[in-house]
């Protein structure tokens, strides 16, 4: 009897763990499974510190070297995102995951010579989107869902 106990406890909390675990972002099995936010944010930047809320929804690299600061659609149907970045330079392409679709279009504005950029993001379809960025040779990659 106690050996059929402790394999069972043993399977229960084997399951336990195993239905804790949370999905890698992307799309699987007809869900998108979005990125986690960070919890943590960057640096105050000189050209940006009044805007780096520490209520704000980040996400960012592994190496915290580069940083999204997804602040959702606008008026114009783009969506706002602010981007802390290292170099000057930064480019932004996006793949829907979930169905055919033309790209993303990232609209990045001159000007932004501090570490602080902004940008609009245009998703021409709903669906789940992966966003991949790039700056002087650092990454972020991201999974949303646009409604």
């Amino acid at each position: 009897m106690r050996s059929t106990i402790g394999i069972v406890t043993a399977v229960a909390l084997s399951l336990s763990a195993a239905h804790g675990q949370t999905p890698a972002p992307g799309f699987a099995d007809g869900v998108c499974t979005e990125s986690p936010h960070v919890s943590d944010r960057p640096s105050d930047d000189p050209g940006a510190s009044s805007l780096a809320s520490p209520g704000a929804t980040w996400f960012a690299n592994d190496s915290r070297t580069l940083w999204a600061w997804w602040w959702g659609k606008t008026y114009t149907g783009d969506y706002k995102v602010l981007w802390v970045r290292p170099g000057r330079s930064l480019q932004v392409t996006g793949t829907r995951l979930d169905g055919a679709s033309a790209p993303l279009t990232a609209h990045i504005p001159d000007g932004y010579y501090d570490t602080y950029q902004a940008s609009g993001l245009y998703f021409p379809t709903s669906g789940c989107w992966q966003v991949d960025a790039a700056a002087a040779g650092q990454t972020l990659r991201f999974v949303v869902r646009i409604p």
